[in-house]
């Protein structure tokens, strides 16, 4: 992506997220779909996700590994290329409902925020830790094990995953 092609399109939908990834492919996701440029004659098009009952969607993003991943309420996705498809990550825990606003990923490690605790995963070797968190206004990862976090009095705490610590 060159940044100097500029393309209109419509959505019926407000877009959450767009990700111009390694490869030149443009993405951009809605809260029902997400949608793929091919190229000037076609425009936008929507790519499957398999499993998506009651979901809703999210963010789409790339990590250092190269591959591109989507968040939802449901989990997270990561993109097959041979089958033009989203497919579910499995994280060993059944059920999880992710707050699709608090989620933020680092060189390999995404963090995300679902029910009552913060959680680090590793999809390079399939690792997930988990933190207590209580009423979380922000985050940012500043390393693959570090995050810190702001609560909605504006104090901020680092979680470290490397050691299970939290600090003020």
């Amino acid at each position: 992506f060159d940044g100097r092609q500029v393309k209109t399109f419509l959505l019926s939908e407000y877009p959450i997220s767009v990700l111009c990834d390694r490869e030149n492919h443009t993405w951009v996701t809605t809260k029902k779909q997400v949608l793929q440029f091919k190229h000037d004659h076609t425009g936008f098009l929507p790519v499957n996700i398999n499993d998506t009952s009651q979901n809703t969607i999210g963010n789409i993003f790339q990590i250092a590994v190269g591959k591109v991943y989507l968040q939802s309420v449901n989990g997270f996705y990561i993109f097959d290329s041979a089958q033009n498809n989203f497919r579910p990550v499995d994280f060993g825990i059944s059920n999880l409902k992710i707050n699709t606003q608090l989620f933020t990923y680092y060189n390999h490690t995404i963090f995300f925020i679902a029910g009552e605790s913060v959680y680090s995963f590793d999809p390079d070797n399939n690792k997930l830790k988990s933190l207590p968190v209580k009423s979380i206004f922000s985050m940012e990862a500043i390393s693959d094990d570090k995050l810190l976090l702001s609560d909605w009095d504006y104090v901020t705490s680092e979680y470290n995953f490397k050691t299970s610590v939290i600090s003020r």
